[in-house]
Order: structure tokens, then sequence, then C-alpha cells
């Protein structure tokens, strides 16, 4: 025998050996050589054929066992096998290495491998005997009726079906007869199941369960691919499965009465993001953003309609505006919740919100006014719930096209807020008006912040003032006064015309009116006590019982009210800021030391420099006192108590007591005090018709002529049978809203000023430009205005021919030529 012979038959009993599983005579070295010398000898066919068929012969002695396998058992020994069978053939190839390197490569042969699959697949799937694909067949089938199992909510071996699955998927390496042999069968599968099932679901489920359902399939469905089949088949799965539970349904779907319309109108979060999750998948964004659009117009216009131009009061805009604020919120938080924040979704809120807000003006005018509502009932509200409140100022504040209207009422509104110190809440006011800041232009904010400059440099007049008041005036006529100097430019407040004032106010501003140009000699006061707050004692005497109040009321209410006063000339008005709170110290005969509240506010101006004061008033021994006719023999308090003593108050006062009750109640028409006080009709009327309302019930009507309506004849006096159980009683002050007038004077001004800037936008632009079209000149001109307000192309025209009749642009045809 021949050295080819012997190397053959060394080889053909490693390999059987190594198929076999049994152990080798001969080392691993020596066959590694045999093999060499074989290659090296031009015996590479004969080996690799010789070889080839030990393998082939190996496969059908494992096809005849597979072949006769019970069902119970039938997978799980054929993945045994396989793998097996793998292992054993890899084995085989490893010793020939140096055959796949000078013969297989080069010939672009079949591995010893890639012949161990092929063999599998001819003998162990195909069978034998004519019969195609026994094995095969019956190992598919076997599959699907696990899939089936496990679709019915059974449990199956999943780690059994990823590893026959995988000898599919390894039989071929472009996975051919997977996709051939059990894919398609799966997929044809599917898609039967699909449907059959989204039938049976949407007949028997409203719209929202079904979607839910449907997401639960899916999620089993990819989980399931993902576990055990192929990856390259999750795409046509997922395309399969929406065909079938999606597409063929959406017409159904979209006109349920349960459908996504119905979801957006009820803002069913969870429902709406099943919605929004499958949908996407079939391309019906679109469809499902144009709903989301129609019921956010619908909506927001429909609250938008509930504005009255003209009202009485303002609770409903109130409720309005708080019902927008509520609507946005519900749509911020769909966004969130079910539509992952998506930017398209987004946008088309935001888009319509701008839509809805600017349907015409009144949301500027309006929304100040409710801020300013809202601001002075933040005593008891906890921090997150500001921050809350602020957010949503700002979000409609963003979209809000005319900001400089907005600016103008809301400048308004704020300066009342901060000359009332009982509704000053500094701290969060600034934080509102430094959000405007970072989301408006860049002055914007700038006589906001001016403002507060103001009140906070005039809080350190307070204690210098005090001394002066000590220094200079006498005792009996000193009141505590608090006094803001403001700058007439920066401050939103009217001039009248001068009152008659009280002595006691008189002489305390004139004293401050000294004190303060003693500093600053060069500026000039101009008292604005229409802003002012004062506190009254208000000393109640009838039969049944006395006490004693302390009224917060206006300046007006106060000036109106001293003409009542029933005490002697030296009565004081008990004045103070708010930040003092009232003191009570009765003694035996009712003796009674009063703080109270009250604002004076002024302007100065001179060599450009404009100021504005606030005054706090505290009054030690004076009362505001109501007397019942006289007829009661009631002990009074003394009227300078300090010159008394505790004990002997009553009998050494008693008979001044007793002609202080004797004294007849006042009674004056409503002429008769415009002539006392001098106070404009706009004012006067709203003070009387606040001092009778139910609320306050200070002073009573006793004669007129209608009941809703104050004339010049009605005749007032004071309630004598006055009751509440506060001892501290804040009075309706009066309406500072703004007169028709007033809007008209306001709106005239923000036209000037909208003028003004156009002009100014159109010579920037044609400045730099030089030459320009019609159009063009109108595009960029409102895209520099546009965060200020929403320029109508009319009014830009308007302008356009101003400055050419006033030589600053020349046209020729459709062009604009500037003129340096």
């Amino acid at each position: 025998m021949n050295s080819t012979d012997t190397n053959l038959q060394k080889i053909r009993g490693m390999v059987e050996r190594l198929l076999n599983e049994q152990p080798q005579t001969i080392s691993f070295y020596e066959l590694i050589s045999s093999v060499y010398d074989l290659v090296m000898n031009k015996k590479s066919v004969v080996v690799y054929e010789m070889v080839s068929q030990i393998i082939k012969m190996f496969t059908l002695k494992l096809a005849l066992f597979i072949k006769n396998l019970r069902e119970e058992n039938y997978l799980l020994t054929i993945n045994q096998k396989w793998k097996k069978h793998n292992l054993l053939i890899s084995n085989v190839s490893n010793v020939f290495s140096i055959l796949n390197e000078k013969y297989i490569f080069p010939n672009n042969l079949p591995t010893l491998e890639s012949q161990g699959k092929l063999f599998w697949i001819e003998s162990v799937l195909r069978g034998n005997q004519g019969i195609q694909f026994e094995v095969l067949n019956k190992s598919i089938e076997l599959i699907m009726k696990e899939i089936s199992n496990e679709r019915k909510g059974n449990h199956i071996d999943r780690e059994l079906m990823r590893s026959v699955v995988n000898m599919f998927t390894q039989l071929s390496d472009d996975k051919r007869f997977y996709k051939v042999f059990f894919e398609d069968q799966f997929l044809q599968n599917s898609e039967i199941y699909y449907r059959n099932e989204s039938d049976e679901l949407i007949a028997n489920n409203l719209c929202g369960p079904f979607l839910s359902q449907v997401l639960e399939i899916f999620k089993n469905e990819k989980k399931r691919v993902e576990s055990y089949l192929d990856e390259s088949t999750l795409d046509k799965v997922i395309k399969i499965f929406n065909q079938e539970f999606l597409i063929r349904h959406m017409s159904t779907l979209k006109q349920m009465e349960s459908g996504p319309i119905f979801m957006l109108k009820k803002k069913n979060y969870e429902d709406l993001k099943n919605v929004y999750t499958l949908f996407l998948r079939v391309n019906e964004k679109k469809w499902l953003i144009e709903k989301y659009q129609e019921i956010i117009l619908a909506e927001g216009k429909a609250i938008m309609k509930k504005f009255k131009k003209e009202s009485t009061t303002d609770v409903q805009n109130y409720h309005t505006i708080q019902e927008l604020i509520n609507a946005k919120k519900k749509y911020d938080e769909l966004l969130i919740k079910s539509f992952n924040k998506d930017k398209d979704f987004e946008d088309t809120l935001n888009r319509n919100i701008y839509e809805i807000v600017n349907i015409n003006r009144s949301m500027a005018k309006h929304l100040p006014k409710y801020i300013d509502y809202r601001i002075r009932k933040l005593k008891n509200v906890s921090s997150e719930e500001i921050k809350q409140q602020i957010e949503s100022f700002l979000d409609l504040f963003k979209v809000i096209s005319e900001k400089d209207l907005f600016k103008k009422f809301y400048e308004f509104y704020l300066s009342r807020r901060l000359l009332s110190s009982q509704n000053f809440f500094e701290e969060q006011e600034k934080l509102i008006v430094h959000k405007f800041k970072l989301n408006s232009w860049a002055n914007f904010t700038q006589k906001m912040e001016d403002m507060f400059k103001d009140v906070s440099v005039s809080r350190n007049w307070y204690q210098p003032f005090q001394s002066f008041q000590s220094e200079n005036m006498q005792k009996s006529n000193i009141i505590t006064m608090s006094v803001k100097v403001l700058k007439e430019s920066v401050w939103p407040i009217k001039l009248i015309p001068k009152c008659i004032l009280p002595p006691i106010m008189k002489k305390n501003l004139e004293g401050f009116e000294s004190f303060y140009q003693s500093i600053h000699p060069e500026q000039v006061l101009n008292w604005r006590i229409n802003v002012g707050t004062v506190e009254l004692l208000f000393r109640v005497v009838n039969k049944k019982f006395r006490k004693n109040f302390i009224l917060i009321v206006s300046s007006f209410q106060a000036l109106l009210l001293l003409n009542f006063n029933n005490g002697n000339t030296n009565s004081n008005v008990l004045i103070n800021n708010g930040n003092e709170n009232g003191n009570e110290n009765e003694n035996g005969n009712g003796n009674e030391n009063g703080n109270g509240n009250g604002n004076g506010n002024g302007n100065g101006n001179e060599n450009g420099k404009e100021k504005d004061m606030k005054i706090e008033n505290k009054i030690k021994n004076g009362d505001f006192n109501i007397n019942n006719n006289g007829n009661e023999n009631e002990n009074i308090k003394p009227k300078n108590l300090s010159n008394n003593t505790v004990n002997n108050g009553v009998n050494e006062n008693n008979n001044k007591q007793n002609n202080d009750h004797k004294k007849k109640i006042k009674q004056f028409s409503c002429k008769q005090l415009q002539e006392l006080t001098k106070m404009p009709t706009q004012y006067l009327i709203p003070s009387l018709a606040s001092l009778i309302s139910k609320k306050s019930k200070i002073l009573k009507r006793i004669k007129f002529k209608e009941k809703n309506t104050i004339s010049e004849h009605d005749v007032f006096q004071v309630n004598t049978g006055f009751k509440s159980n506060q001892r501290k009683i804040k009075v309706v002050r009066i309406s500072q809203h703004y007169t028709e007038k007033e809007k008209d004077k306001n709106m005239a001004w923000v036209n000037q000023e909208r003028k003004h800037l156009i002009e100014s936008m159109i010579i920037k632009v044609m400045k730099s430009r030089k030459v320009l079209k019609h159009d063009e000149l109108i595009t960029q001109v409102t895209k520099l205005v546009l965060s200020k307000f929403k320029p109508k192309i009319t009014m830009i025209d308007q302008r356009i021919r101003s400055l050419i009749d006033r030589e600053y642009l020349s046209k020729h045809l459709n062009q604009y030529k500037y003129l340096p």
C-alpha cells in the first residue's frame, strides 16, 4: 500500500471516528500531516470527495432515525440532533483547513460545513422515498401549532422554538431557506389570525378598548418575533399587523362615536396616547393633527365669544380668561401625556392658541386686569400655586400680538397695586415683570422697573419725615404719613383738580412739602390724593351698644365722611400705610389709641426730574363720632384723654359727653358735599355709592328720587345703626378702571406710538437696502414690529405715503428709494 492510500485510510478512519464520537487511534498532528501530504501531492479532489461522501452517509443514517420519531418530542429531538450534527461537522472541518486554503476556496466549492448543511436538508428535512420535505413540513407545522397555543395564552418553550427556528436561518448564508420555507408560512398564518382577531375586536368594543387591546396584541407579537424568530421578520409582521388591525378599519375608527374626535373633546389622555401611537404607524398623523386643530379652535373661539364689549362687572371676564387658561393647561397636558411632546402637535397648539387669543384686541386689555385680580388674592396661596399662576399668565402673554397695548394696561394696574400697601406682593410682582422682560423687547418693562425703584426709594423718607414732624409741628397736629415720591413720566396717575382737604390732612401735607423741598428745593410736588388710603376711627353709639371700628377707605371717601364728624374741630384723621397694625387700648371710660391707614400721592417735576409720593399718618387722640341724636345719656370718649385720668374720666367729662349726645346728626345733599370738598363728580358719585352700598352701609340715603341713581338733591347721613363683627373694615373702594374716554385716549396714544415705530422701521430698512419693492418692504417692516404688535398692511402703506410726502422716500413704479 503506497503512502497515498495509507494517508487516505488514516483520514477516513479519523472522520468516521469523529462523526461517531469515538476516540482517535492516531495523533492530531499525524492527521494534519496526512492531509497536508495529500493536498501537496495534488490529491485534494480525492480527499474532498471522500470526506463529503462520509458526511453524506452519516447524515442519511441520522435521517432514518428522525423519520421514526414520535410527535411528542419531535422538535426537541430534531433540535438536539441538529446541534450535534453541526458540532461534529465543524470538528471535521477544522482538520481540513489546508484543504480549504489550497482547493475549496480557490475553486469556489462548498466547504465541508456547507456540505453538511446541504446533506441535512436533502437527507433529513426533505426525506427520502419520494416524500418531499416530510420532516421539514412536520417541523414547521408543530412550530405553528406552538405559536397558535401561545397566542391563546398558553405557555410554550420559547428557548426550544428559538433554537429550532435558528436551524432554518443557519441552513443558508443568506437566510433564503428560512424565508422560503418558514417565514412565508408564518406570515400567512399571522395575516389570517390578525384579520379574524381584529374583526372580532372591533365588532365588540368601543374605540378606546379596541385600541388598547390592539396595542397589547402588538406588544405580544413584537416580543414573540424578538424572542425566537429572525429579526428580519419584524418589519414584515408590523406591516401585516398595521394593515389588518388599523388600515383596514381606519374609516370605521375615525367615524366611531367613541373615536378620536370624541377623545379629543373629552381630553382622554390614555386613549389618545394609544391613538397617537397607532395612527403614527399608518401615516394618519396629519388627520389627527387636523382634528386636534379643529377642536382647539372650536373650544377657544367659543370661550373668546364670552368676552363682553360693555360689561358692568369684570367677574365674567375673569372666569372667561380662567377658562381659557384651563383649556390651554389641558392641551399642554395632552401634548405631554398623549402626544409625546411631538413637535408638530406643539406647533399646532401654539399656532392656534395665538389665533384664539388674538381674535380681537380684547385679550390685551383683559389679561392685565385678570392678573391684577389674581395677584390681589395671593395672600393665602402656596408658593407652588403662585408659580403655576405666573406661568399661566406668561403663556397667554407670549401669544398676545398687541403687546404694546398690553403694556399700557398692565402699567396702570401695576401702579394701583404698588400704591396699595395691603395688596403688594413685591417678590411675585418683580418675578412677573422679569418674566415679561425675558419674553419681550428690551425696554418693555422699563417703566415697571422704575415704579419698583420709586417705591423702594420712598421707603427711606419715612423715618426722616417723622423726625421732621417732631421738631417742626405741634404734637396735636401730627399724623403718621407714608409718602411715595414718584416720577410723573413713569406713573399713569391722573392729575385732578385740587380738593378742599380737612385741616389736619392739609397741615401734614404742607409739612411734608416743607421737609422734602428742604432736601430738593428745585422740585415741585403735585399731590395725587385720588390714589390715597385712609384709616378712620369710627365710633358708633346708640341705645343698644357702643363700639369702635377702624374704616379703611380711600382719600375721597375720607373727605366725605369727615364732613359728618360730630366730634370737636380738632378731631384727627387716622392714617397709616397698612404696614402697621391698629392698636386698641380701652380702659375705664373708653380711652383708645388708634393707628390707621392712608395714602396720599404727589408728583413733582423740575429739570426733567419727576417724583410721586405716598403718605402714612398716625393719630393718637382723634375720632369720628356718631351719636344717636343725643337722646341717650351715654359716655363718650373724651377728645383729649391725655389730659384726664382713667379713674375720674367719666365724672369729669360727663357734662361734655351729654352735650356731645345732644348734637344733631349732620345731613348733607350730594350737591352740598361737592361744594364742601370740590371733589370731581366722577369721583364723588362712586364714593358715595360705595359708602351706602349693602357691603358697607357706613352712610345711608334718607332722601332720593331714584333708587339706583344718585342725584345732586339726594340727602345722606351716617348710619347710626351700623353693625359689624369685624373691628377693622375695608370699605368698597372707588372704581379705578379705565373709562371709555380714557380707553379711547390710551388707544390713540398707542396708535400714535405705532405710527412712529412703523416709520422708524421703514427708514431703518430703506437705509440698509436703498431700493426696495413694495411687497418686500411691507414684509421686512412687518417682521421688525411683530414682537410688539401685528400691523395692518394699510397702516404700513399710510406711513410709507407719509414718508414720501415728507421726502424721506421716493417712489417709481413699484419701487421705493431712500432719500438721504
